[in-house]
């Protein structure tokens, strides 16, 4: 796993298309114009065959890559809150960014000390819902979740 950053672009002309793929998948993609002629996108890519593959993606037309910054390969990212925690219909309710194929546990307590499991999720697309429905029965609810 790798964090990569790549910016496209051309200051003198925007007749491009940028539609950039890396490992096979769709990264950037941007049309450049009068007060746009630059664009990039950060991310972790996963390499299996120890070459990074660049590509031309679907519409792309006149690609150019400025630059391609590689960081030594990275640990899985770090869980976060990727929504606002929200009641809906009495329920509590969020979204957690984690990492896709991933099994979490989410446990809550009303004091730290005593942590119960409510509820077991595996990551889709790297994101998970969780929703408790019985949010209202406790004056003080507090959440963590961990990999299972």
């Amino acid at each position: 796993r790798y964090q990569i950053r790549l910016v496209s672009g051309d200051p003198d002309f925007f007749d491009s298309t940028f539609v950039l793929t890396l490992e096979g998948t769709n990264f950037l993609s941007a049309q450049p114009g009068n007060t746009n002629r630059f664009f990039e996108n950060s991310g972790v890519v996963t390499v299996g065959d120890g070459r990074l593959t660049i590509g031309n993606g679907n519409g792309a037309t006149n690609n150019k890559i400025c630059f391609i910054e590689i960081s030594a390969p990275v640990d899985d990212p770090p869980v976060w809150l990727s929504t606002l925690p929200g009641l809906a219909n009495g329920t509590f309710h969020f979204s957690m960014q984690g990492s896709n194929g991933v099994t979490y546990v989410f446990e809550a307590t009303t004091n730290l000390a005593t942590w119960t499991p409510i509820y077991t999720n595996t990551s889709a697309s790297n994101v998970v819902d969780f929703v408790d429905p019985l949010f209202t029965n406790y004056p003080l609810r507090i959440y963590r979740s961990r990999e299972q």
